[in-house]
């Protein structure tokens, strides 16, 4: 396999992820912590492990941490990215895989503990549903603010 098949390239011809890295990479203090902390978060908020919009959301958050600038473009950055990474069909699938797993967690009523994990009241009833977009920016910006002090 030549060097280039190992990345993942967008539309613009720009690389992705390294896929030869992500599998002898080791892992920081900071990543395992990041980790950790996106994995708790999701679980709090009752989203169940075993669906994909749970593993897809996971990424994405991780991703938007480690750079903030991806939120701007997320469907190119971020969803492109994780559907490369978990072998979905396309940006799109992610999308509806992360709606519904937020989804399920409105349903249940465990979305409102956002509130209590953000600190503020962003959501005022129990039938406020965030966008894909809206939840990553505030998980994601929660934990950044975290990993800094």
């Amino acid at each position: 396999m030549e060097k280039k098949d190992l990345y993942a390239l967008c539309e613009s011809g720009e690389r992705y992820y390294d896929l030869s890295e992500r599998k002898n990479q080791s892992y920081s203090e900071r990543d395992i912590i990041l980790d950790a902390r996106t994995t708790n978060i999701l679980m709090t908020l009752g989203i169940p492990t075993k669906i994909k919009g749970y593993r897809y959301l996971r990424e994405g958050i991780k991703i938007a941490v480690n750079d903030i600038n991806a939120l701007d473009m997320i469907s190119e950055k971020i969803y492109a990215k994780v559907a490369f990474l978990y072998g979905a069909p396309n940006a799109k699938s992610v999308e509806r895989a992360c709606s519904y797993a937020i989804e399920l967690s409105c349903n249940s009523g465990k979305m409102e503990k956002i509130n209590g994990i953000l600190g503020v009241n962003v959501y005022k009833n129990s039938h406020d549903k965030p966008s894909v977009g809206e939840f990553t920016a505030l998980i994601s910006d929660k934990i950044r603010l975290e990993l800094m002090r």
